[in-house]
């Protein structure tokens, strides 16, 4: 509930009144901006309490074997004690929740909960990497605790004061839209495969485009399309293509010498116009670095259903672009749209929802540029406390946890005793 001043009470009392009074906006203007980073260091900070209580525990038990027989569903098995023991210390059951040698439903969902949390799918059975995630040590995991602590109190700082602000957490595929500190939208990304991998930093969104041509990069030109358009010459009039030489003159297929695009690529220019089949859907969002990465959609929409989504070639990939394209618009768009009356929005939902949908209509490029520009975090967070308490370890796409991993935690364990 938000506090109310009497302000006559407050010019009466002078100078000194109106400074704290100031002083407690600021404060409350940058604890709103930091609130997701700085509640998920305090997760962190009091699992991290949690898990040092139970490394004797973790210390005394013997690791589950892998290569033995998996238990079948509903039926004893000899396992089935150690992976209880197991899913208790690490939080997956209840210490009263079950007793017993049957792989039972309870003890299925307790797998399907360290399936979702090490980002692996979700089948219930005790499979091979499901056993290697659960026999993970609290020693690895209070390192990565330690490692993420770090990441995070390295970009708090970029957060403040914001009014608008996209965190990216690229080790997690997901993005968080956050306004003042609140999350306002959320949703599942793809990521940079780890050939071509998306940039972890701090950029700006200052656009937004609707109906995108996309012009072919010359490596992906290179690695990936030109042996494609050598060998099926009519799937470039198929998905919608069209060719610019040097001139900027429109050529055909077949006026192309493919040997010479390979010695000079830049010799020619592939541009995909909007429709269906261009690969950045229906929306792109510019971003101010050089390296030409951004956020789009994608007419690969299958892709989201995969638990592990490093797919791209370092541009992030959007679940739900026309929301993100709705939220940015809404307070930042330069739009023919009147004003809100309630003072909540800069514009009516409604109204933006309209402009888009009349831009979509006319299947043709429109680039809006944003009246302030939006910070984007482009964050590297393997171990996050999601809202369950459950604490979620990714799959490190991009290895950079693994020389950290190799630091000693005895500092560590002797900072949090004293």
């Amino acid at each position: 509930m938000s506090k109310s001043y009497d302000m006559k009470k407050v010019f009466s009392n002078g100078p000194t009144a109106l400074i704290m009074l100031f002083t407690i906006s600021m404060l409350k203007s940058v604890a709103y901006a930091e609130s997701l980073i700085h509640t998920q260091i305090e997760r962190l900070e009091q699992h991290r309490k949690v898990l040092i209580k139970k490394l004797d525990a973790d210390k005394n038990q013997e690791p589950i074997s892998c290569k033995i027989r998996r238990p079948k569903k509903n039926a004893a098995h000899e396992l089935v004690p150690k992976i209880r023991k197991r899913l208790t210390l690490k939080g997956y059951l209840g210490y009263n929740a079950h007793s017993g040698n049957v792989n039972d439903h309870i003890i299925m969902d307790a797998i399907k909960k360290v399936q979702k949390t090490n980002f692996l799918d979700q089948t219930g059975e005790f499979d091979t990497k499901t056993c290697e995630a659960l026999n993970e040590s609290v020693t690895e995991d209070l390192k990565l605790i330690e490692i993420n602590i770090d990441r995070l109190d390295k970009i708090k700082d970029d957060a403040k004061t914001t009014k608008k602000l996209i965190f990216v957490n690229v080790a997690q595929y997901h993005l968080f839209a956050l306004k003042q500190g609140t999350v306002e939208l959320e949703m599942d990304i793809i990521i940079g495969k780890k050939s071509r991998r998306t940039i972890i930093g701090t950029d700006y969104l200052n656009t937004v485009v609707v109906n995108p041509t996309w012009t072919i990069p010359k490596q992906i030109l290179l690695e990936d399309k030109l042996k494609i358009f050598t060998q099926d010459p009519g799937y470039l009039e198929r998905k919608n293509y069209v060719i610019f030489d040097e001139d900027r003159n429109k050529v055909s297929p077949d006026e192309i010498d493919w040997d010479d695009v390979e010695e000079n690529p830049l010799a020619y220019r592939f541009r995909q116009n909007p429709g269906e089949n261009n690969v950045l859907g229906g929306f792109k969002f510019l971003l101010d670095n050089k390296q030409a990465i951004y956020m789009h959609d994608t007419n690969t929409k299958k892709l989201f259903e995969k638990t592990v989504r490093a797919f791209s070639s370092g541009c992030i990939r959007l679940k739900k672009p026309e929301s993100m394209a709705e939220w940015l618009l809404k307070d930042y768009g330069n739009i023919e749209c009147p004003v809100s009356d309630d003072g909540s929005n800069k514009y009516p939902l409604t109204c933006v929802k309209k402009i888009i949908g009349d831009y979509q209509a006319k299947k043709s490029q429109k680039f809006l540029k944003l009246t302030e520009k939006v910070p984007v975090i482009l964050g590297y967070i393997t171990y996050w406390i999601g809202d369950d308490g459950l604490p979620y370890k990714s799959n490190d796409p991009y290895g950079r946890d693994d020389t950290l991993l190799k630091l000693s935690l005895d500092q560590l364990v002797e900072n949090d005793k004293s």
